[in-house]
Parts: C-alpha cells; sequence; structure tokens
C-alpha cells in the first residue's frame, strides 16, 4: 500500500492552561506548513491546527505589561500522528491579566465633614433618624491587599457638605460617599448614596 505524503496549511492554536491572558495571545507566524500522510489527515480531528503550549511558558511572568517569546517549539504531533512542521517554532505575543480578589465589606462608617460654620447653623438628620450610618461596599483589587481589608484594616468614607448645600436646607439630600481605599484597591460598584436633610438649629433669643 502507498501512502503519499501532503502538505497542508494549518492554523497555530494557542493553549493558555490555568493562565488568562489580556486578549488572545497572539502568535508569528499564524499558520505554518505540516506535511503528513494522506491518510494521517483523514484522521485527524477537525479543525486541523498544530498546538503551542504557553502555560510553562509564561508562569511567574509580570502581569499586565506586554510580553514577547521568541522561538517557542510547537508540538509534532496531534493525538498518535507525527507532523512534519515548517517552521517548528513561533514567536507568541501575549499580556498575563492581573488577578484581581472581589469582595464585599458589609459595614463601612460614614463620616459627615463641613466647615465650621455649616455644623454651626445646621445639624445633619438623616431619613431613618439613626446617628450612625455605614454602607456595605464591594471591592476589587490585588488579593493581599484585598485581604487586609477584610482582616480589618479601617476604611471610611465620607461626605462632604459644602457651602452650596447650605441653600437646600430642609430639603431631602442624596450624596455618594467617598472612600479612603489603598491605592490598589477600588471600588468594585458604587455604593448606596447617603439621605440626609440639613435642619437648622433653633438658637435661643437674646432677653
Amino acid at each position: 500500500m502507498v501512502d503519499l505524503l501532503q502538505t497542508v496549511a494549518m492554523p497555530v492554536d494557542v493553549q493558555a492552561g490555568a493562565l488568562e491572558f489580556e486578549g488572545t495571545p497572539r502568535v508569528e507566524p499564524p499558520e505554518i506548513q505540516v506535511t503528513l500522510s494522506k491518510s494521517d489527515l483523514r484522521r485527524l480531528p477537525k479543525p486541523h491546527r498544530v498546538i503551542v503550549q504557553v502555560e510553562g511558558l509564561f508562569a511567574g511572568e509580570p502581569k499586565g505589561r506586554p510580553l514577547r517569546k521568541p522561538s517557542v517549539p510547537l508540538t509534532p504531533r496531534l493525538g498518535d500522528v507525527e507532523l512534519q512542521l515548517e517552521p517548528d517554532t513561533v514567536t507568541v505575543y501575549a499580556t498575563l491579566r492581573e488577578q484581581n480578589k472581589v469582595a464585599t465589606i458589609k459595614a463601612v462608617p460614614i463620616l459627615v465633614a463641613a466647615s465650621f460654620d455649616v455644623f454651626s447653623r445646621f445639624r445633619i438628620e438623616t431619613r431613618d433618624g439613626t446617628t450612625l450610618v455605614t454602607r456595605a461596599i464591594t471591592v476589587r483589587g490585588a488579593p493581599a491587599a484585598v485581604d487586609r481589608l477584610l482582616a480589618g484594616g479601617r476604611i471610611i468614607g465620607r461626605i462632604v457638605l459644602t457651602g452650596d448645600l447650605v441653600a437646600h436646607a430642609g430639603e431631602d439630600l442624596e450624596m455618594e460617599p467617598i472612600f479612603e481605599l489603598p491605592p490598589d484597591v477600588e471600588l468594585d460598584s458604587p455604593a448606596a448614596p447617603v439621605e440626609f436633610r440639613l435642619v437648622p438649629i433653633d438658637k435661643p433669643s437674646a432677653d
């Protein structure tokens, strides 16, 4: 039985394993020439492609930075079929995705910041009458930094009362708190606003 060899073009398929990338890693050239017998070609699963494994290649590399790996060997077989590859290496371009952790902190205290003039003329009255206002927040950031916050790291939220709000005294107001977070942590979504009123303080009349 005579089995003729055949050369066909096949795309290169990147197998990332457990790694996560920004977008899809790019290979150069994206397509190579593969020589194999016609009978083996018929046995190959479709779509036909050549594999390049990159998990070990990029493990431990810095995240968030474009990386280039030249002369990466291709896998010279598919299943039990041996392949003749031309070329047999490629250059891989990829950027590892930053690994972030998302967590919810249930009760962050909210403080009120204002000038002495505002505090001397008005008191803050929340809609539900509570004097201790807290908010649940969801944060995203480096796993170690998020874990420190969950272990008891101090977070404070603030609403800042400006002089412009005095013109709205007695009205129902809403303000989104501003949170003091570590530089490598950010809010994953906005926190619920604080609802309050500025109520004029009754001053005793002069006799």
